[in-house]
């Protein structure tokens, strides 16, 4: 059996946290819609729907290796924490300060995410990749013929 690679663990958080995010977008976003009688409710239900796509769009760019991953991730990031600020006090749910509070979780967790998509592209010293590769010189092909 394959040891377990700290690359896979981050990689399972990633994966984790994104669906999680993207099925509550979808599904809160959706059943938001029903009730969304004004233009600030349809806004942020808008932008629920937007981050819960747009979270599943940023899990296939990462596991595809995308080179917009990263942008996708940091957007997703953007997105989902301003809406968390708003939506408890659209939806009467609480006052600004709860909002406030969510908000700066949120970020908390983002900013772990983003950190943790950045650990991954980094590559550890013993990787093929990494090794000392001998150039080929003029010199080095002369010396071996």
């Amino acid at each position: 059996m394959r040891q377990l690679r700290w690359w896979d663990v981050r990689l399972a958080i990633i994966t984790s946290a994104l669906v999680l995010a993207g099925y509550i977008g979808i599904v809160e976003g959706y059943n938001a819609l029903h009730i969304s009688t004004t233009l600030i409710r349809r806004a942020t239900t808008a932008a629920q729907l937007g981050y819960g796509v747009l979270a599943l769009v940023a899990l296939g760019a990462i596991l595809r290796r995308h080179r917009v991953a990263g942008p996708l991730l940091e957007f997703w990031g953007s997105m989902f924490t301003a809406t968390t600020i708003v939506v408890p006090s659209v939806r009467g749910d609480g006052p600004v300060s709860s909002g406030l509070r969510a908000g700066v979780i949120t970020a908390l967790v983002v900013a772990a995410l983003i950190w943790l998509w950045r650990a991954n592209q980094r590559l550890p010293s013993n990787h093929p990749s990494r090794r000392a590769v001998q150039r080929t010189t003029v010199e080095s092909l002369h010396r071996s013929s």
